[in-house]
């Protein structure tokens, strides 16, 4: 979801219908929407809420439920959240809760939901930047997404992107996504992990000679392509008009 549309439901929500503003509390509610299977918290601001963002009931499907939360959070975030602790206290939960009865203290925020969340939805350009907030905000989260058997999910698109990359690619995309490694990259168990993982690389480079790699080494190749890539298109724009 665009910006744009972030702002639109902020509006609905804060000036056309004003309520008493938490943040810390709107931040933490958002993040157990995201983290939700198949059910909402039956009570406090997000019912309330989303009383307002959603016209009629049958647009109470839950993808779009997760979407609009992690467009909202994205905006309250960069308007405000990041004098706010939440996502650098957030606390481990393994699967979601049968009951939302801890909803009041927030307790339910499972990680492998929003890591599920995620790498299905890693083509969006929002939802890149939304990982990239977590994983660099929340030390448990990036340690939960550094130790995952099925990070390929994660990297393997970013691979892509990265040896498919042209001049006329988003560069913020392309930033976040390096970002995002170099975050993760700092945890041994992340190294340990990528060693361990064995990858087909014909689902990322087009060299039929190379049919096994480890996911460490399709890493490095594909960031020295990357690197190639941008040094010659540096080359081509630092040349000099020769009939100037």
């Amino acid at each position: 979801m665009m910006y744009s549309d972030s702002l639109f439901l902020l509006k609905k929500l804060f000036i056309e219908k004003p309520i008493e503003i938490n943040l810390d509390d709107i931040l933490k509610r958002l993040l157990v929407n995201i983290s939700s299977d198949d059910r909402l918290p039956n009570n406090g601001l997000v019912k309330y809420a989303m009383s307002f963002i959603f016209s009629n009931e049958s647009e109470f499907n839950f993808e779009i439920i997760k979407k609009r939360s992690m467009s909202l959070f994205m905006t309250l975030w960069y308007v405000g959240g990041q004098r706010s602790d939440v996502l650098q206290n957030l606390k481990y939960k393994s699967q979601s809760s049968d009951s939302f009865s801890d909803v009041e203290t927030l307790e339910n925020v499972c990680i492998p939901e929003i890591f599920e969340f995620i790498y299905k939805n890693i083509e969006n350009n929002s939802i890149i930047a939304f990982l990239y907030c977590l994983v660099y905000n929340s030390p448990i989260f990036r340690m939960f997404v550094a130790s995952q058997t099925n990070i390929h999910y994660i990297i393997i698109p970013f691979l892509k992107s990265f040896y498919r990359y042209s001049s006329g690619d988003s560069l913020n995309s392309l930033y976040l996504k390096i970002c995002v490694l170099l975050l993760l990259s700092q945890d041994d168990i992340f190294s340990a992990n990528i060693q361990n993982r064995i990858v087909d690389p014909l689902n990322v480079i087009d060299d039929k000679i190379i049919t096994v790699m480890n996911l460490e080494s399709l890493l490095v190749v594909v960031l020295i392509n990357l690197a190639t890539i941008n040094i010659s298109l540096e080359r081509v724009h630092s040349v000099p008009d020769r009939q100037s």
